[in-house]
């Protein structure tokens, strides 16, 4: 009787190990697949993130390298404007360059535009507040209030008038070694000697920019002009940049 109950405990054990053998493996199995499965999806996940990575890059790189690095070769070609050390009144006198030209109902007071008589054209920013009903009375003081006098001229260029139209080559500068640029070719109408309205098919109206009188306006040094094939002959591009060279010592002596 005693082995008798001894052999049915032995079974009653040995087939509780064996079921517990199993519900083990079938939680071991499970986390296993709960694992896997979460593998699965982290792996999946750093596989479409590096797959965005990689197309954004892409894209990027594309970018700059066909707005900007490749552009350059193709605003050289597409320069039709030249400076000359001769040109010195190359508004004719239609419309005033003792001053700035600024978008008229623009509160913000961005972007004003500069014409030099030599023909140089820079757009720029100053402290908005040196903006009176009577003009800025220092502009050269108000481009360094702004914070940026060293990169003033990102956007320079050349211009010329022909008859009541004014046409600019804009050259952009991104980059502090001026190697991501490209252009940009601007109309304008002379209305009178203190208005100009600019054509452009980007945006859906004329922008009409006003005459505002500046006193101490600084000299023009864009980038643009530092380029040779900027110039008429390399003689004037050479006497420039000697001119340029001494008005440099000689602001560093003041």
């Amino acid at each position: 009787m005693n082995q008798l109950r001894h052999q049915l405990h032995r079974r009653r054990q040995s087939s509780i190990s064996r079921t517990s053998l199993k519900v083990r493996k079938m939680i071991t199995r499970t986390d296993t697949t709960e694992m896997d499965s979460n593998m699965v999806k982290c792996r999946l996940f750093h596989f479409v993130f590096l797959l965005l990575g990689a197309f954004g890059l892409q894209s990027c790189i594309y970018y700059l390298t066909d707005q900007f690095v490749n552009g350059k070769k193709p605003a050289i070609e597409r320069t039709d404007m030249r400076f000359s050390l001769s040109a010195n009144n190359v508004t004719e006198g239609k419309f005033r360059t003792d001053g700035i030209y600024l978008r008229v109902y623009d509160t913000e007071k961005e972007w004003p535009l500069l014409f030099y008589n030599d023909g140089t054209y820079i757009k720029f920013n100053i402290d908005r507040d040196s903006i009176t009903e009577k003009g800025v009375h220092d502009l050269d003081a108000s481009i360094k209030k702004w914070g940026y006098r060293h990169s003033w001229d990102a956007w320079s260029g050349i211009f010329k008038v022909n008859g009541d139209t004014l046409y600019v080559n804009e050259y952009e500068r991104y980059d502090v070694l001026g190697s991501l640029w490209r252009i940009n070719k601007l109309k304008f109408v002379v209305s009178d000697k203190e208005q100009l309205i600019l054509l452009d098919d980007r945006f859906p109206q004329p922008l009409v920019y006003r005459f505002v009188p500046c006193h101490n306006i600084p000299v023009a040094m864009p980038f643009v002009k530092k380029k040779k094939w900027m110039w008429e002959t390399e003689c004037d591009w050479r006497s420039y940049k000697d001119m340029m060279k001494c008005q440099r010592k000689g602001q560093k002596q003041k």
